[in-house]
């Protein structure tokens, strides 16, 4: 599984009690295989996989323990299962090292067979969930005369005036100039389940996540480069010193130069500015500024806002395929993925909202994957109904 996630005062208790009982298991069978060496070595001819797997059955050493490992994750205790194999070879001495080579061939052979039999087990017990799939690259261009074009998966050109509006992959573009020196703006919105980039006519790139939308000018005219967000956006600024670049949003304003940097303002949620590279000035609505550097942000939450250092992936990974959580609430985790994955989520059990969270998941991964991580930390359970995903407390 590509995630991992456990509640931070649970994560070292269960590794340590999983790293215990794993050695314990294969130091019984190692032991068990041991005291029968001589048995095995008689005969040469029955030492194919299938004799010792037959024969590692028999002895028993393995389904006296499994009962022990039916609450732990599969592929948990494979791996922990394989370390303590490893541990236990030193206590072999070297000269019966090439004459027990079909020991280590056992115990491989009963590493997979715990490995498979905890995978079986673990899933037949379990209800399986309908799969609910990532989000997909989409949005919709809206023209001054309220015109719409809708983008998925086929690329195409569009003509607008004396621009050609371009789509390729989830990528938008203008080529050509437009032919008057009014202001002619678009506006990109990106529903829930989606995302999209934009190159804009100075060779600014902006990226957008889930229900955002950005409005831009099909050319830049005047002194400053100016767009309007909503939602969640990284741009990686062309660099103009005599234009700056201006992004407004509903809780205050980001001036630049060349940079780059990330925005999330959604409406009724607490905002965010975090710079990757260069520097941004932050004005609020009262027209306080503040100056940002590499690896700084500004929190608007409730007319309030202050500076602090963070880990920019948490904040800006979205964009290179990655989510990543560092002591969060379960309720801001998700409201990320009620956007990416275009669901609604719904806590019968509320004060599981509160609990807290650490981890990283790949961004193009089903929910089910980050669903099982999270029941892995004993604190919750799914369900799963059409596009409507339940949590209840344990």
């Amino acid at each position: 599984m590509a995630i991992k996630f456990r509640r931070m005062k649970d994560k070292q208790e269960y590794i340590d009690k999983l790293h215990t009982e794993s050695k314990d298991l294969s130091e019984s069978i190692i032991r068990s295989l041991n005291e029968d060496s001589q048995v095995i070595e008689e005969r040469d001819e029955e030492r194919s996989s299938d004799k010792v797997y037959n024969y590692v059955l028999k002895k028993g050493a393995f389904f006296n323990h499994i009962s022990k490992y039916q609450e732990f994750s599969a592929k948990q205790g494979y791996l922990k299962f394989l370390n303590a194999i490893e541990e236990s070879y030193p206590k072999l001495e070297k000269r019966n090292i090439k004459k027990h080579y079909w020991l280590y061939s056992a115990a491989a052979t009963v590493a997979v067979i715990f490995g498979l039999f905890l995978y079986l087990k673990w899933s037949t017990d379990k209800v399986i969930s309908p799969t609910i799939n990532h989000g997909i690259s989409k949005a919709t261009l809206i023209l001054p005369n309220g015109k719409k074009i809708s983008a998925s998966s086929e690329d195409f050109t569009y003509k607008q005036e004396n621009v050609s509006v371009n789509y390729k992959k989830g990528s938008f573009s203008y080529v050509g100039n437009v032919s008057s020196d009014s202001l002619v703006e678009n506006t990109l919105v990106v529903p829930m389940g989606g995302e999209a980039n934009m190159t804009l006519s100075d060779g600014t790139k902006v990226w957008l996540n889930a229900d955002s939308r950005l409005k831009h000018p099909v050319k830049f005219i005047g002194k400053n480069r100016e767009v309007t967000v909503s939602g969640e956006a990284y741009f990686e600024v062309a660099e103009d010193k005599n234009h700056p670049f201006i992004v407004h949003t509903s809780k205050g304003d980001v001036k630049v130069l060349g940079t780059g940097f990330g925005i999330t303002s959604y409406p009724e949620e607490k905002a965010f500015v975090t710079l990757a590279h260069g520097k941004i000035a932050f004005s609020d609505n009262a027209e306080k500024m503040m100056y940002l550097k590499p690896g700084e942000q500004v929190k608007i939450e409730g007319g309030k806002w202050e500076k602090r250092t963070v880990n920019i992936e948490e904040y800006v990974g979205w964009k290179d395929g990655k989510f990543v959580f560092h002591n969060r609430t379960l309720s801001d985790i998700m409201n990320t993925m009620e956007r990416w994955y275009n669901v609604e989520i719904v806590f019968e059990t509320p004060k599981i909202k509160d609990v807290r969270f650490s981890g990283d998941i790949r961004r193009y991964e089903s929910i089910n994957v980050f669903l099982e991580a999270l029941v892995l930390t004993r604190e919750l359970e799914y369900s799963v109904e059409g596009k409507t995903i339940r949590l209840y407390q344990k």
